[in-house]
């Protein structure tokens, strides 16, 4: 049976997927900008 996986692991594991293939992983942003 497989384990559950939170939506935050979910997102980690499909990050380190893309960064072990050569992408660079960027911390995510608004897309409001501020002010």
């Amino acid at each position: 049976m497989t384990p559950k996986l939170s939506g935050n692991q979910i997102r980690q594991t499909f990050i380190d997927f893309f960064v072990e293939r050569g992408h660079t992983a960027v911390p995510s942003m608004s897309l409001v900008p501020g002010g």
